[in-house]
């Protein structure tokens, strides 16, 4: 048999192989897909803005409570009593006394004028504030009885004093109300007797010592009422036929200003 001539061959096997070829890249296209980008992811939703809050109120001020309208303001309270740096006063009273001559004692009602006379007083002090419980200062002081009796057809007069110069210190255990006083100083007695027909004086001096107490009432913001009871002693010089020693027992309201 005649073979074919081989470029008529070729002619005829073309379209095979282009058919194949096609076929070969489709299969290869579908092993294979193209890769489709992954789809984006949707953006996260925006938070919605913040609720605008209720309005605040301003800030009070630190000076102290508010007070409610139409109050009225509240009172002023008054400082409390307290003592100054200087203080100064001056007392009335009434008490008893006695002196003694040699071995006799007489006391001041009898000698001016039996069972009828009380001896009265006044005193005057100044002094400073030491402490709030403390005072100190100078303390002058009389009690004395004058009287009056008829002997005779005549009439007698007598008077009778002492009289007490001394450095006194006042202590006030809580401050205020109860006191306690001490003192020690000079001292003066006089004694004086008329007659229509003579008169007769007798002084002397020497020293004198106090002891005492009482109770302060403050009326006000400087002023003091004070109730004292003071005991007080002198001595004299011991001379013969004269007065050696006396005392007093003295009841006084006292009014201080500090």
């Amino acid at each position: 048999m005649p073979h074919p001539p081989r470029h008529t061959l070729a002619r005829g096997m073309r379209p095979l192989v282009l058919a194949a070829a096609l076929a070969f890249r489709a299969a290869a296209q579908e092993a294979t897909p193209a890769s489709l980008p992954a789809p984006a992811e949707p953006p996260a939703p925006a938070s919605p803005p913040a609720a605008p809050g209720p309005p605040q109120a301003p800030a009070a001020p630190a000076a102290g409570p508010a007070e409610e309208p139409g109050a009225a303001p509240a009172p002023e309270t008054a400082p409390p009593p307290r003592r100054g740096r200087w203080y100064i006063g001056f007392g009335v009273g009434a008490g008893s006394g006695r002196f003694q001559r040699d071995a006799a004692s007489t006391s001041f009602a009898r000698f001016v004028r039996p069972g009828e006379a009380m001896p009265l007083s006044l005193g005057f002090r100044i002094g400073a504030t030491v402490t709030p419980a403390l005072l100190a200062g100078l303390d002058v002081h009389s009690i004395g009885a004058l009287g009056e009796a008829s002997v005779g057809g005549g009439t007698v007069r007598r008077s009778v004093r002492v009289t007490n110069y001394l450095a006194v210190a006042t202590w006030f255990p809580y401050r205020r109300g109860l006191f306690l006083r001490g003192g020690a100083g000079l001292a003066s007695f006089a004694a004086r007797m008329s007659d229509p027909w003579s008169t007769s004086r007798e002084s002397r001096g020497g020293y004198g010592l106090l002891a005492g107490g009482g109770y302060a009432l403050w009326l006000g913001q400087s002023f003091n009422l004070a109730l004292n009871l003071d005991l007080s002693l002198q001595g004299y010089a011991n001379d013969p036929g004269m007065v050696r020693r006396s005392s007093a027992l003295n009841v006084w309201l006292g009014f201080d200003w500090y």
